[in-house]
């Protein structure tokens, strides 16, 4: 799918929009977002290519990623950066941003305008943190989940694993100690089958290293 310029316009003009809200927060923040969605594009792309989904897709997932966090520079600055581990209530705020990436696109294009490309763009926004299991924001799970969004939620929570915050202490953050805790403490969580696929991109791991398949509902 040829991407039309005006969606590469507005995902540059989100991009800086995310930089600049970026820049307002505490100094040595340690997770920047606009670095974030760069980074969970670019693994999209390599999960799709690995997954055998084609480059026109695999460049069309790419584009779309990079969106998936655009919601947040709507939600207050000062949720974002805590020594602590965040509450509930705070978690629940977080989360918000989902809502707020589709509120970013219907303002744009109209929540009426309906094509392959925005309609991707708001599944990935809202979705990215469901979970196979249910136990995600919005209680989504197994075939719920379009193929594109269970593979953004692994992409998305393999980043967020692997940079370091202070609540983490001595966790293992590289990317075989990431991959292990998403198979293994997160079990349920992840579409395990595309885990598979995304350790082989990560870390070279063979799928048969990975625990077996949960029985989820797909």
């Amino acid at each position: 799918m040829t991407i039309h310029a005006l969606y590469t316009d507005f995902i540059k003009e989100e991009l800086k929009r995310l930089e600049a809200y970026d820049a307002t927060r505490p100094a040595g923040h340690v997770y920047e977002f606009h670095k974030h969605v760069a980074r969970v594009a670019r693994n999209m792309k390599l999960l799709a290519l690995e997954m055998g989904l084609g480059e026109d897709r695999a460049e069309t997932l790419y584009q779309a990623a990079l969106l998936h966090d655009a919601g947040k520079r709507l939600l207050p600055v000062g949720i974002w950066d805590m020594h602590n581990k965040p509450d509930t209530a705070t978690k629940n705020l977080r989360r918000q941003h989902t809502h707020k990436g589709v509120e970013i696109i219907n303002d744009m294009f109209g929540q009426d305008t309906h094509d392959e490309f925005l309609d991707l763009v708001r599944d990935l926004a809202l979705n990215h943190h469901e979970a196979m299991d249910g136990s995600g924001w919005l209680g989504r799970k197994g075939n719920q989940l379009s193929l594109e969004a269970r593979m953004l939620c692994i992409c998305d929570a393999f980043d967020g694993y692997s940079v370091w915050r202070p609540h983490y202490g001595n966790r293992d953050i590289t990317p075989a100690g990431v991959i292990q805790r998403m198979a293994v403490e997160k079990a349920g969580q992840f579409d395990p089958d595309i885990l598979k696929v995304f350790s082989k991109v990560k870390t070279c791991t063979p799928s048969k290293s990975l625990p077996p398949s949960l029985p989820l509902s797909r």
